[in-house]
């Protein structure tokens, strides 16, 4: 399975600002910038940034996968930044039994295009799991 998001963070990011704007998709907020934060480095401390996760819906086809993820990050990208956004990341997470990933030409055109980290994940998948 892939499962492709993008990962938002910055100083002075709110990621409810974000949620208001983008209505077309689901965004999981982690925290936003002062909160205080209930994990990591900054637990029981206002957190100096603010972070949320945008994940691909379920209902796109697992071939359409990553394009759909680079397209709504080409076409937010100014939004995102505006909502304080200093950092975007495309993060892929695969898990399956087989361990090799591929990438179309597209794919590969689409992620290079936009300038930004990837980072892949990979998880074994036992046998009838």
């Amino acid at each position: 399975m892939i499962e492709p998001r993008c990962i938002l963070s910055g100083d002075n990011f709110n990621p409810s600002h974000l949620i208001d704007k983008l209505t077309d998709v689901t965004i999981e907020k982690i925290i936003g910038t002062g909160e205080i934060s209930n994990r990591g480095r900054y637990k029981l401390q206002p957190s100096p940034y603010g972070l949320c996760q945008i994940w691909t819906p379920s209902n796109v086809p697992m071939p359409d996968r990553i394009k759909w993820m680079t397209t709504l990050i080409s076409q937010h990208s100014e939004s995102f930044r505006s909502s304080g956004v200093t950092d975007i990341e495309l993060n892929i997470l695969w898990t399956g039994r087989q361990g090799n990933m591929e990438f179309t030409h597209e794919e590969l055109v689409g992620i290079a295009e936009l300038g930004i980290p990837l980072t892949i994940n990979y998880s074994f998948e036992e046998k009838g799991n």
